[in-house]
């Protein structure tokens, strides 16, 4: 038996080296973007309680960014946060061959998913730590009553990495307080844990609704209408097919009803998992068309889909049924099998193109603009993206307000711009060396251009730098 066990941990570390490899060589080549570039300049730039004040307009948990921040704090370069992503990602795969109920088969299906082949481990945001999270509370579900405490604080830190996980520890949370009163199992511990993710759920509703009122981007979309719903999961799941999606919409309904099986096959696993599983996911689809209807990133996507992973994880046991257990194995395989198309889309894109020009401007300053000269930019939010690869030093400023620019802030004007006559009109009154930071390519009297990056996959971060002509 021991042998056994040694030579699956054995496989098991083989397989997550393989996928660390190749999952790596991508985030070699990835350069990060505006949102990445984000939780950066704040962990780099606030102190702890100044983040925590921040976090209120940001609409984030904490998690996320006091794990950056020793990073950050230290100067390793944005690269680290990468790196911390990466291997959240890796660990969370190991959790999966060697601890989960399924065949290695789904497993495998599972790792070759756009989620784990590109959009977890290469896009440094909160969504990449969880994996590792979600998977390891799968793996304490079976021992809450035995490590309470445990299983409470790794809900509580899956409720510090983004509002989207909120619906999930809430109904984990409901399902544990109803389970020690019917067990008579109300004791400090359970207490204990059972407040400590309601803590969790109740700050990050305090932060979120906080970033409704203060932060632009993050609103109520009051001119939804009937459809609205429809219109959203028709997007959210043609964009985890990616390019299957367009073979016709049928194949897009045909995915969705795919889904719809998986959520309510837990039913006959396990009514508790069914009730997990519906209102994590009927939350989620809530808060996406309630307040974050335009976007639908993949990490959004593949983060409901891992807790239809949790909940056939959780209740696998429950059930004899071995034709059952084949039957939803083969469909859960094919449910992710069929957006790894997407992954290599996204990983080929990636590595032969550049992400965001940011990498590339902030090269470009380094080697032709002096520290002591001034830059000027006019868009806050995609310029903090070329900040993050800058030493500090360099001193930029954000033209609309005037403040030397170190981070975004969520207002308005940070992606609206300086009209050419605006630019004209402000540079008029300003004296000495300087250089401007723009998203697009503007003819601004007395500058010429410098610099223009390359081509890249997020079109809004194209960068153009000009500079004074009196510079000459």
């Amino acid at each position: 038996m021991l042998k056994t066990e040694n030579k699956k941990f054995m496989v098991n570390i083989a397989i997550t080296l393989c996928y660390a490899i190749f999952t790596f060589l991508i985030v070699l080549r990835h350069e990060i973007w505006e949102d990445e570039a984000q939780v950066w300049l704040l962990a780099q730039n606030l102190s702890i309680v100044e983040l925590f004040q921040n976090l209120f307009s940001e609409g984030h948990p904490p998690l996320f960014y006091l794990l950056t921040m020793p990073f950050a704090k230290l100067g390793l370069g944005v690269f680290s946060m990468q790196v911390l992503c990466w291997l959240s990602c890796v660990f969370g795969v190991f959790l999966l061959f060697h601890y989960s109920p399924f065949k290695w088969w789904v497993n495998t299906s599972v790792v070759l998913s756009c989620g784990f082949l590109y959009a977890f481990p290469v896009i440094a945001r909160s969504y990449s730590i969880l994996p590792f999270l979600v998977f390891l509370s799968a793996i304490l579900y079976e021992k809450r009553r035995e490590m309470p405490i445990l299983y409470g604080i790794i809900l509580f830190l899956i409720s510090m990495t983004h509002v989207i996980m909120l619906p999930f520890v809430s109904a984990l949370l409901l399902c544990f307080i109803l389970e020690i009163f019917k067990e008579k199992r109300v004791d400090l511990k359970t207490v204990s844990t059972a407040f400590l993710m309601f803590l969790g759920i109740v700050y990050v509703l305090l932060i979120s609704l906080s970033a409704v009122e203060h932060n632009h981007f993050i609103h109520f979309y009051s001119n939804n209408n009937i459809y609205t719903p429809i219109i959203f999961l028709l997007k959210f799941f043609s964009t985890a097919l990616g390019p299957l999606s367009k073979i016709s919409v049928n194949f897009v309904f045909a995915y969705i009803i795919l889904f719809l099986i998986l959520l309510t096959e837990i039913f006959r696993f396990s009514k508790k998992a069914f009730f997990i599983a519906l209102l994590s996911v009927i939350g989620q689809f809530t808060i996406y068309v309630m307040f974050y209807f335009s976007p639908v990133y993949q990490t959004r996507i593949f983060s409901m889909f891992i807790i239809i992973l949790f909940c056939y994880w959780a209740a696998w046991k429950t059930s004899n049924d071995n034709f059952l257990k084949r039957n939803i194995s083969v469909l859960l395989s094919i449910f992710f099998l069929l957006t790894t198309l997407n992954g290599i889309k996204h990983i080929k894109a990636d590595y032969f193109q550049a992400y965001s020009g940011s990498k590339e401007t902030a090269e470009f300053i380094r080697n032709n603009i002096d520290k002591d000269t001034v830059i000027f930019t006019d868009v806050a939010q995609t310029s903090a993206s070329v900040l993050s690869y800058l030493n500090k030093g360099y001193k930029v400023l954000y033209a609309p307000s005037n403040r030397e620019l170190k981070y975004a802030v969520w207002e308005k004007d940070t992606q609206e711009g300086f009209l050419p006559s605006e630019w004209s009109e402000y540079l008029a009154a300003k004296e000495g060396k300087f250089y401007l930071l723009l998203v697009e390519d503007k003819d601004i009297e007395n500058t010429e251009k410098a610099f223009v990056s390359s081509n890249s996959i997020s079109k809004k971060e194209k960068f153009y730098i000009l500079k004074g002509r009196e510079n000459e």
